[in-house]
């Protein structure tokens, strides 16, 4: 027993419906009785191409390591059986798709004005969906709102018997929104003027952004008071000149740093003309 081929040769890729061809050449001084392939454990009979080719022929194997001998018996009884051959299929490229909001591609965005959807699938296995490491795969085709930073979206497929495990990855930027904030000198939206030691309120609000961001409030420099959605004080100025009065929101995850200055010009008191009698 010669001239063993395998047809694909080994190792294979994984094909559904593949067929598989084994061929033996077989020569005996006598006539030839018996012909069998046990592959796999099972003894199969087999197809005599040409007075010497035996062919076995099977169909749609799964992917793994499959082991088979020839066995060759004549007439008078005299027996010939190869030595234990292994033939190999190998799993196929495994099946992934990640779409953000529909697309097949990363996505950019600014925070409020864009939600992601991740949606996942797989044609083989179950598929897992991970941001930034941690599973999301109950939000599978759900929008979620996501803060400002870079989203790492991981989809990876189990694969099955017959396909290999697949991963893709994409990526979601969400940029941080403006923010706004207003500032009153005395409850005046500008600048204002007033004499020495007069006591007036200075104010600073949050119009838009988030309490993870920081409002600063400063009078020529001096922080005077900090909160999340305002920050105030109630100054007295003895110092004559022009003042910078200057409220900061800091930049948070979601939005941007703004700030907004008014001045204080602060006038010496008039003298007093009047004589006592």
């Amino acid at each position: 027993v010669t001239s063993l081929t395998e047809s694909p040769a080994d190792p294979a890729a994984y094909s559904s419906g593949q067929r598989y061809e084994f061929n033996a050449t077989i020569i005996d001084d006598v006539a030839i009785s018996t012909v069998l392939i046990e592959f796999n454990g099972v003894n199969y009979t087999v197809n005599n191409y040409t007075a010497n080719v035996y062919n076995f022929t099977i169909i749609d194997l799964a992917a793994g390591v499959y082991n088979y001998y020839w066995r060759a018996n004549d007439t008078s009884n005299n027996v010939n059986i190869t030595a234990l051959q292994s033939y190999t299929i190998n799993n196929a490229t495994g099946n992934i798709t990640l779409l953000l909001n529909g697309t097949a591609g990363n996505l950019t965005g600014v925070f409020g004005q864009l939600q992601v959807n991740a949606t996942a699938s797989t044609l083989y296995g179950a598929y897992t969906i991970y941001r930034n490491g941690a599973d999301a795969t109950t939000e599978n085709n759900t929008f979620v709102t996501l803060g400002g930073g870079d989203w790492n979206y991981t989809a990876v497929s189990s694969g099955d018997q017959n396909h290999s495990s697949a991963t893709i990855t994409r990526w979601a930027h969400i940029t941080r929104a403006t923010s706004q904030v207003n500032l009153t000198l005395n409850s005046t939206e500008g600048n204002i003027t007033i004499v020495e030691g007069s006591s007036i309120l200075l104010n600073g609000t949050l119009i838009t952004g988030d309490s993870s961001g920081r409002l600063l409030l400063f009078n020529n420099g001096t922080l005077i008071n900090n909160n999340t959605r305002e920050a105030s004080n109630n100054t007295q100025f003895n110092t004559i000149g022009l003042l910078n009065i200057t409220i900061i929101y800091q930049t948070s995850q979601n939005y941007s740093q703004s700030s907004k200055t008014y001045y204080v010009n602060v006038t010496a008191l008039p003298p007093d003309n009047e004589y006592p009698l």
